[in-house]
């Protein structure tokens, strides 16, 4: 499966007008996606900080990092594995290569969490956590979590049209389940020692610890676990990248 130069125009394309679609069903337009993360952080340092005093002194930022990074993930994997699915009617009225449909889906939510991602960044910098060199190591985190999102959001979707139900396990057990076990609420120093290989299996326990580092401890990321994480977002996209494209004739007639 290959993709041209016009399919990368169509993934553009469809991104913006998902955008724009989805900025004028309300009043506030753009606006929304500044006001919703600001708006969050608020919440989050009311309740946290303010009622219930809850853990150190930075625990909102930070669990605000662990929330921001957490989010633009499980949209990714839950809008991004039914993508064919939602899709099916253009599917079966011209031929477009399907893998379109999860990378639209992994470009919209990269957009709406550079709008989230910034107002952390300015929020942390409130808090009192002053940027510096160890910024740099961003754009490697970032990219490395780009391709974790793409990857096991290819590999959702090219199965689900196969097994509907699976769209329903993710939503409702596994992404549930990784939330609580990707480090949003506590450090991974306080995993115990045998147990923390398995936990790093979880590609956000590795990214979320990496943002930390580098947003709120002023360090260097942990380049190895992280070259580990960025290999097994590379396995899965290849995964799933074979997937859609081994089936990429045979959705239009089970999705019928």
């Amino acid at each position: 499966m290959r993709l041209t130069r016009r399919h990368f125009e169509i993934i553009l394309y469809n991104a913006y007008a998902d955008l724009r679609s989805e900025s004028s069903r309300t009043y506030a337009g753009f606006a929304w996606w500044i006001i919703d993360p600001v708006a969050n952080m608020i919440v989050f340092w009311f309740v946290f900080q303010r009622i219930l005093d809850r853990g150190t002194e930075d625990y909102v930022a930070f669990l605000l990092t662990g929330m921001v990074v957490w989010r633009w993930f499980s949209a990714t994997l839950s809008q991004g594995g039914v993508s064919i699915n939602t899709n099916s009617g253009i599917a079966q009225q011209v031929y477009v290569p399907k893998v379109l449909f999860p990378i639209v889906v992994a470009l919209t939510n990269t957009a709406k969490f550079s709008v989230a991602f910034v107002a952390l960044v300015v929020f942390l910098q409130i808090y009192g956590f002053a940027p510096d060199v160890h910024y740099a190591a961003l754009p490697l985190i970032l990219i490395v979590q780009f391709i974790v999102n793409l990857g096991f959001t290819l590999v959702v979707c090219g199965l689900t049209p196969f097994m509907p139900d699976l769209s329903l396990v993710i939503e409702h057990f596994v992404l549930r389940l990784a939330f609580f076990l990707s480090g949003i609420f506590f450090p991974a120093s306080q995993i115990p020692e045998p147990l923390r290989e398995w936990f790093y299996a979880n590609p956000m326990l590795a990214l979320i610890e990496s943002y930390r580092d580098v947003l709120m401890y002023g360090r260097w990321p942990d380049f190895e676990i992280l070259g580990y994480t960025a290999v097994g977002g590379i396995f899965a996209f290849l995964l799933g990248w074979m997937i859609i494209g081994r089936n990429d004739l045979v959705y239009a007639k089970n999705l019928a």
